[in-house]
């Protein structure tokens, strides 16, 4: 979404607000620990209300772009570090098994079409409920579990068949073979997670174990929301980012 100094009403005011100030910190219009405007002024600035900019805030808490200090005003967060995807891959994975000395394989667990849930309608920018292409995949290292990879898709311009095999691919390879939306840019966050009762049971560990979890975003061409990823790994493999730069 292009920034504006006022939203429009095609969706949800306080998801547009989010999408113009998320593009002013990417951008770097807001730079790095930089105070930001006060509620008020944002408000006025945006023309809508205050509690549609304090849930647009809060939005942006959540994703990591904004910290709120009690008494003193909003922070956009420091980056430490950005990646640039190249040749399909932030990192090899399957590379980094194989340097430990193991041998890598990935297992297709399920892929297809299913209804979009809230959230992800929400993250895709498209109506709730609407049809999104699931896969599902999980890292093996001599046969044993590490990581579960997920990526879920928007179907507009996704082709109608899609061989299971390809499940394996990269995400950006995968785009780049099967949809007509073309990556351009995207973002990845990384964070520490307890495994759950169904995670825990993927990778063969016991609920409440450590697990090191991405969370990435994908944007096509036209800057809109194109896949979503999502990477858990066993908290004790400690693999190493192998980062490609351009």
């Amino acid at each position: 979404m292009a920034d504006s100094s006022s939203v429009i009403r095609s969706k949800p005011v306080a998801d547009q607000a989010s999408d113009i100030l998320r593009e002013r910190i990417r951008s770097g219009f807001y730079r790095p620990d930089q105070r930001m405007p006060s509620e008020a002024q944002l408000a006025d600035e945006l023309h809508i209300s205050r509690s549609s900019l304090r849930t647009a805030l809060a939005s942006l808490a959540a994703e990591g772009y904004i910290r709120r200090r009690h008494g003193d005003g909003t922070y956009t967060c420091p980056r430490s570090f950005q990646l640039t995807l190249r040749s399909g891959r932030g990192w090899d994975i399957e590379r980094q098994i194989q340097q430990s000395g193991r041998k890598p394989s990935l297992r297709v667990l399920d892929m297809g079409r299913r209804p979009a849930s809230p959230e992800e309608s929400h993250r895709l920018d498209i109506p709730e409920g609407e049809d999104i292409f699931a896969i599902r995949r999980l890292v093996l290292a001599d046969g044993a579990p590490v990581g579960l990879i997920e990526s879920k898709i928007a179907v507009q311009g996704l082709a109608a068949e899609i061989p299971r095999a390809e499940g394996t691919l990269p995400p950006q390879e995968f785009l780049e073979r099967h949809h007509e939306r073309k990556p351009r840019d995207g973002e990845i966050r990384f964070f520490a997670s307890l495994a759950d009762e169904e995670m825990a049971s993927f990778l063969d560990v016991r609920p409440g174990s450590l697990l090191l979890r991405l969370e990435g975003r994908y944007y096509d061409e036209a800057r809109l929301p194109l896949l979503l990823m999502a990477e858990t790994y066993r908290g004790e493999q400690g693999f190493e980012l192998q980062a490609g730069f351009v």
